[in-house]
C-alpha cells in the first residue's frame, strides 16, 4: 500500500489491520464506518464478537475488507483483541472499541509516525490524544492534557496525579497502533477484565517498545456512565487494586493509583469503608502525591462543592510547591 505523505513523497507504507472487539452495541456501526472512512484505508477490519452463539447482532456494511470472527464464548475485550491480533494479516494492528470513532486521518498520521520511529526501535507503539464526548455526543474536552515524554516510565505517566480534576484518559485501546510482531512478543492478557489497555502498554514498553503519543485528538472517545466502563466496573475496586499490585507499579504511581482509581471507584458507589481502606493501603504500600490525596478527598465531597474546593486546594498546592522550591 502506498499513499502520499504531507511533503508530497509517496512512501511504501505498511499495511494495517483494524481490530474491533464487540458484543452487541449498536454503536459498532459508527465505529466500523469511521474505520472504513480512513484516508489511508486499512488492509482489513476484523470485528471480533465476544459471543458464544455465533450471531451477528447488528447489520454491518458490505465491504471486501471487513471480516467477522467469534471468540466462541464470553472471554472479555482483552481476549477478543488478542484473537483479532492473531488473525491479523496486516504488518501493523490498530485497535478500536465499538463505542468510539476515529477521525478520518487517524491511521495516516499514526502510520507515518510509526515509519519515522521504527528505524531506531525494534517495536513501536503510537497513541494519540482524544476528543472526549459525553454519552449523547457532546464534546466535553481533550485528554490527556499532560503529554508523554519519551523515556518516562509509562506507569508514572499514567497514574501520578498532575492535576486535581483530571479526565483520567490516556493510552486507551482505541488510540493504539503497533507492529503485529510486538503482539506476538507481548500479547494481551486475556485473563484481565479491567485496565487491560494500561496493562498491555506498560508491559510492551517495559519489554523495550518505544511509545509515541501524537498531540492531536485523532479519536472521538465516548465517556461511559458509571459502572459501564472497564476502568470503573461495579464492585471492581478490589480487582483494580490487585492488578496495580501485580504489575509492580513504582511507589508514587501505586499510591496515586490506589487513591485516584481504586478508592475513587469505591467512593463513587457509596462504599466509603472500602474507599478509606484503599486510602490506607495507598499510604502504607505506596507514596501518594499531595495532589493525589487532594483529588481523593474532593471525590468524597458533594458534587456542588467539588469545583470551588478544587480551586482552593489548587491554590494551596501551588503555594506549597512554590515554598518548597
Amino acid at each position: 500500500m502506498s499513499s502520499e505523505s504531507p511533503d508530497g513523497v509517496e512512501p511504501d507504507l505498511p499495511t494495517v489491520t483494524v481490530v474491533i472487539p464487540s458484543v452487541d452495541r449498536p454503536s459498532l456501526v459508527r465505529a466500523v464506518a469511521s474505520a472504513l472512512d480512513q484516508d489511508l484505508p486499512p488492509l482489513e477490519i476484523l470485528v471480533v464478537y465476544d459471543r458464544d452463539d455465533g450471531a451477528v447482532p447488528v447489520e454491518l456494511p458490505a465491504h471486501e475488507g471487513l471480516r467477522v470472527i467469534h471468540t466462541g464464548t464470553r472471554n472479555g475485550a482483552a481476549a477478543a483483541r488478542q484473537l483479532g491480533s492473531e488473525e491479523a494479516r496486516g504488518e501493523l494492528v490498530a485497535f478500536l472499541d465499538d463505542d468510539d470513532e476515529w477521525r478520518s486521518d487517524k491511521l495516516r498520521r499514526q502510520v507515518l509516525a510509526y515509519c519515522d520511529l521504527r528505524a531506531g526501535s525494534e517495536h513501536v507503539v503510537v497513541s494519540c490524544r482524544a476528543e472526549l464526548r459525553s454519552p449523547d455526543g457532546q464534546v466535553v474536552g481533550i485528554d490527556p492534557e499532560q503529554m508523554y515524554e519519551h523515556g518516562t516510565e509509562v506507569a508514572d505517566y499514567l497514574f501520578i496525579r498532575h492535576k486535581l480534576l483530571s479526565g483520567g484518559f490516556a493510552l486507551a485501546s482505541s488510540t493504539l497502533l503497533c507492529d503485529a510482531a510486538l503482539l506476538r512478543v507481548v500479547p494481551w492478557n486475556a485473563a484481565l477484565r479491567l485496565h487491560e489497555d494500561w496493562d498491555w502498554v506498560i508491559r510492551a514498553t517495559r519489554a523495550g517498545a518505544r511509545l509515541e503519543v501524537l498531540p492531536d485528538p485523532l479519536l472521538h472517545y465516548r465517556l461511559q456512565p458509571l459502572g459501564s466502563a472497564a476502568s470503573r466496573p461495579p464492585a471492581g475496586w478490589d480487582d483494580s487494586a490487585a492488578w496495580a499490585r501485580s504489575i509492580d507499579l513504582p511507589e508514587r504511581a501505586l499510591g496515586d493509583f490506589l487513591l485516584c482509581v481504586s478508592a475513587v471507584n469505591a467512593a463513587a458507589y457509596g462504599q466509603l469503608p472500602a474507599a478509606f481502606s484503599l486510602a490506607r493501603a495507598a499510604a502504607r504500600e505506596g507514596r501518594p502525591t499531595l495532589r493525589g490525596w487532594a483529588a481523593f478527598l474532593l471525590q468524597l465531597a458533594p458534587r456542588q462543592v467539588v469545583a470551588p474546593a478544587a480551586r482552593i486546594v489548587r491554590r494551596l498546592v501551588q503555594r506549597r510547591t512554590a515554598a518548597l522550591s
